[in-house]
């Protein structure tokens, strides 16, 4: 590994940071540099079962650069890269004004159609197991407020998903992560279920959604206030005060 200047660590790996104190890291960023340098280990047993999976990635990459050192060394002793075209392609996108206009396309169909069509396109963005933007954002959300490591794997994702497909906004899910987030931090109980399969559970988040409201006004300093039986309670209260 001595020919490359440079080597890279991806956000990802370094979790295991935080579960070893400094001078164990400092062992292991010694370890990962000299491993990177001569391909060789020279560190105690810990060490060396923490630096495994940077040796995989690490091996990786020098396997990509390898590659593309030999196709660029390949392309130099044929003269280097082909020379572009004299004439340069005609780009795919409106060029100039068309001479003659097209024909108007006639759209038919009822408004129903219409709506089918869109509802079908809101399913399949949201097909539960694919990750996409929005799902993406709320497990990077909860990644972030709990500094955990929840990976966008299919179990995962299939939940938030689901949850989006239920009509279930970006904004809610965010809400109702924040809400469990506030009370059950610091709950040895329940700060173990500050997790996707019990956030995004299809029974449990409904009724997390249900407790919203009641959060907002919470947070907004307002005061629930608890219903009476009847007049009269309300009367007698206001009497026994005066």
């Amino acid at each position: 590994m001595a020919d490359k200047k440079s080597f890279i660590l991806h956000h990802d790996s370094l979790g295991i940071l935080d579960k070893i104190d400094d001078e164990q890291a400092g062992k292991l960023f010694k370890a990962i540099r000299t491993y990177s340098a001569t391909g060789q280990l020279d560190c105690d047993l810990i060490t060396e079962l923490l630096i495994h999976p940077f040796q995989m990635q690490l091996e990786r990459d020098q396997d990509k650069w390898n590659k593309i050192a030999e196709r660029n060394r390949n392309n130099g002793s044929k003269g280097g890269r082909p020379a572009n075209p004299k004439k340069p392609k005609q780009p795919t996108g409106f060029s100039g004004i068309p001479k003659e206009p097209k024909e108007p396309v006639s759209v038919s169909g009822s408004v129903n159609e219409s709506v089918s069509g869109s509802d079908s396109e809101r399913k399949e963005k949201h097909t539960p197991g694919k990750p996409n933007n929005d799902a993406l954002q709320i497990l990077c959300y909860l990644n972030e407020i709990r500094r955990s490591n929840f990976k966008p794997v299919a179990s995962n994702m299939k939940l938030i998903n689901a949850r989006l497909s239920e009509g279930h906004s970006l904004q809610e899910i965010n809400d109702v992560v924040l809400m469990k987030s506030k009370e059950w931090d610091g709950d040895p109980k329940m700060e173990k279920f500050i997790r996707p399969a019990t956030l995004f559970n299809a029974e449990k988040f409904n009724q997390y959604v249900g407790d919203l409201p009641a959060y907002h006004r919470e947070q907004a300093g307002e005061v629930d206030w608890l219903p009476v039986d009847n007049e009269k309670d309300i009367i007698e209260g206001v009497i026994d005060r005066g």
